[in-house]
């Protein structure tokens, strides 16, 4: 058996897949992969000195994994309080609790490549936005 097959669904509900390997295939700003009762998983892509605009999310915990490229993630109080600061490479996670003001911004050469983990989701099933400016 190999490990990378694509996204199978057994009787139980339950779906394997490569994350990794979607957020590298993914062109959109944000591509919804699953969304259960109490989590939901998106990968992003943001191009090269892109950002995702501050934002919030008073309901949702959040958790951000930099599959590829290098992000810049900045986070705060307020908005225009953003003074938290990291760089992230590919394989780091930067867990942001409800409530609290980020964004990201893509430092790197190339496209960054995100997974995004939402608890509980913050999106609609099946939600695509291609571009940053749909998602607003």
């Amino acid at each position: 058996m190999k490990c990378s097959q694509p996204i199978q669904q057994c009787q139980t509900g339950v779906e394997t897949m490569s994350l990794t390997a979607a957020a590298r295939r993914n062109g959109d700003f944000l591509h919804t992969v699953w969304t259960g009762t109490d989590l939901q998983v998106t990968v992003m892509c943001i191009p090269v000195c892109g950002q995702i605009p501050a934002e919030q999310h008073a309901q949702s915990d959040q958790m951000l994994r930099v599959e590829a490229g290098q992000a810049l993630i900045c986070a705060g109080s307020a908005p225009e309080d953003l003074s938290a600061q990291r760089c992230l490479c590919p394989g780091d996670v930067v867990f942001i609790p409800r409530g609290t003001w980020h964004r990201v911004v893509n430092i790197g050469q190339c496209p960054l490549r995100l997974s995004s983990v939402y608890a509980p989701p913050v999106h609609e099933a099946g939600t695509v936005y291609p571009t940053v400016q749909q998602a607003r």
